[in-house]
């Protein structure tokens, strides 16, 4: 959802620029890009919340500390939650300080900067999509491996962090 958001604004960014950016407009593009981009939450939270980021789950101190914390995490939560990530349960659960989030670093190589770095270089007037032709069956037949999902990726390690925090209780 998050890169979905990311990829819609990134696209409306450059119909709006209406041509390549490059080092003549990168003023207007970098105004166009700080108008737009504040439609995209920037605090932990709200990307949570929205499910817009992958997160890391981590016992708090006072969890760890506190029976009641332990309690009300092995109360609150069940396996069953860990397909409906995010949800109503776990926001609870931050806010009242028993679980911390911290944003899994996503290690994917956005097609737009090679898009931008080979496009920028060509000096073309009109503008480019970055959401052309390509084929992950090629790329994966010339690279002599599958790739995985990187999405699928960060969820299981989302669903993982959990899953080690409610076997981390002790209740």
């Amino acid at each position: 959802k998050g890169r979905a958001l990311y990829d819609e604004l990134l696209a409306e960014a450059r119909r709006q620029l209406g041509a390549t950016p490059n080092e003549n407009n990168a003023a207007q593009y970098n105004q166009i890009l700080t108008e737009i981009f504040t439609a995209f939450p920037d605090d932990y939270q709200t990307l949570h919340d929205e499910g817009l980021a992958y997160f890391y789950y981590q016992l708090t101190d006072s969890t760890l500390d506190s029976e009641d914390g332990q309690a009300l995490l092995a109360g609150s939560l069940s396996t069953d939650d860990l397909n409906k990530l995010p949800n109503a349960k776990l926001t609870t659960l931050i806010n009242d300080e028993v679980l911390r989030i911290e944003p899994i670093v996503y290690e994917d190589f956005l097609p737009v900067s090679a898009a931008g770095i080979f496009q920028s270089n060509l000096q073309e007037a009109q503008p480019s999509q970055y959401d052309g032709y390509s084929s992950q069956q090629n790329f994966e037949r010339d690279l002599g491996a599958a790739i995985h999902d990187e999405m699928a990726l960060y969820k299981a390690m989302q669903a993982q962090s959990l899953e080690q925090c409610l076997s981390s209780v002790s209740i």
